[in-house]
Order: C-alpha cells, then sequence, then structure tokens
C-alpha cells in the first residue's frame, strides 16, 4: 500500500503540470471549479454529505484556507494562483462577521474572485443552520437536555447575530469543541434518505440551503 500511494502521489504531480499546459489548448481545455471554505466545520460538513453519494457532492473538491500558516491573504492568493495555472475555477465561501473576514475581503477586492463565485455567511456557518436541525444536532450530541424546542427557538430567532454566542450566553454550551462534531451530525441529518432537501422549498430559502444551492454550481 505504501508503494501503491507513493507512485500514485507522484502520478498526480505529472497530472497537474499535464493539466496546467493543456489548459491552453482549446481543444484540450477542461476546467473544474474548487470550493475554498472559511473552516474546517463547512469542510466536514461538505465531506459528510459526500457519503450521501449525490453526484453534487461526490467529486466536490473543498479546500480549507484558514488554517494559521495561511492567515496572510498574500499567501492564500498563491494557493489561488496555483489551482488557477492548473486549469481550476475558484470559487470561495466566508463569513460576515468571522475572524477570517478581513482575508476574504481581501481577496475579492484583488478580484481574485468573481462576485458570482462568492458566498458570505450573514454571521457563520452555526448560524446559517436552521433552528429545528440545529436543535436536533444538539441534542444527538447530549446537548439541551432540558430545553423545549419552543423555548430555543425563541431564543434563536430573536436576536440576529452569532448563534455561536448566544448557545454560549442563554444555555452555556461553548460551541468551538462541537464545531466538527456538529457539523458531522448536521450533514448526518440532511443526508437521511426520507428528507429530501432539494425538493424542500422552505429548507432551500435558508441561509443553508442557499449555500448548497452555491455548492451546487461548483463543477
Amino acid at each position: 500500500a505504501p508503494t501503491l500511494f507513493g507512485r500514485a502521489t507522484h502520478l498526480r504531480e505529472h497530472l497537474n503540470k499535464a493539466a496546467s499546459e493543456f489548459r491552453k489548448l482549446p481543444d484540450f481545455a477542461s476546467e473544474k471549479g474548487v470550493l475554498f471554505v472559511e473552516g474546517w466545520a463547512e469542510k466536514a460538513f461538505l465531506d459528510k454529505l459526500r457519503e450521501s453519494h449525490s453526484t453534487w457532492f461526490l467529486y466536490l473538491a473543498v479546500e480549507v484556507y484558514e488554517g494559521r500558516s495561511n492567515r496572510r491573504p498574500n499567501r492564500i492568493q498563491m494557493l489561488l494562483d496555483r489551482y488557477v495555472k492548473q486549469g481550476y475555477i475558484i470559487y470561495i465561501q466566508g463569513d460576515a462577521d468571522g475572524k477570517d473576514t478581513e482575508i476574504f475581503r481581501a481577496l475579492c477586492e484583488k478580484g481574485a474572485i468573481k462576485p458570482e463565485h462568492s458566498f458570505v455567511f450573514r454571521h457563520d456557518f452555526e448560524s446559517a443552520i436552521p433552528p429545528r436541525i440545529l436543535y436536533r444536532a444538539l441534542k444527538d450530541l447530549g446537548e439541551l437536555d432540558q430545553v423545549e424546542y419552543a423555548d430555543f427557538e425563541a431564543v434563536i430567532k430573536h436576536e440576529d447575530r452569532s448563534v455561536v454566542k448566544l448557545l454560549m450566553e442563554k444555555f452555556g454550551i461553548d460551541i468551538e469543541p462541537l464545531k466538527l462534531p456538529l457539523a458531522g451530525v448536521v450533514g448526518e441529518i440532511l443526508n437521511h434518505p426520507r428528507f429530501a432537501w432539494w425538493h424542500d422549498e422552505k429548507f432551500m430559502e435558508t441561509e443553508l440551503g442557499k449555500f448548497l444551492k452555491f455548492t451546487m454550481h461548483v463543477r
């Protein structure tokens, strides 16, 4: 297995170089989309949706730009340029009030990203999750044991700010260590065979639904 993996990795380097050169020839030009997401929770969510084997997510290429080594816009720009040279079309997701907001804005202002290829959460990924799905996911993670849904919904819908802060202030839940498990559980809920969310108009009008509609165009 290590030998096979080593050869496959070496072959990938040659294929990337070939793709970079072939994209200059009209008859061989082939472009594929790659989605850059703000954090690991977004990637964990999309990776879980990949397990549904839906064609929208099965071959979706996702990269995270939040890592500490990539905090400077120019370093992320170099990463984007590398993908562009290999024939990829860049798509990107950001948060309106997240910790990497300035990085996201800098990339868009430089013209590195087309406006129609960017998606911005009003607050963050967790706040985009519809209240009922968020409530169920937190329940599955052992939180909100003594909280009824009606009381939870009233709190979440009452204030237009990050749900991460609301959960801490109103319910004493520190969402930071739960972000990855939460993203996975939300993905599992959407993967349920009986929940055809893409046909659910009400869900598709939510912020999470609009984000998924955006990802469907990443080809």
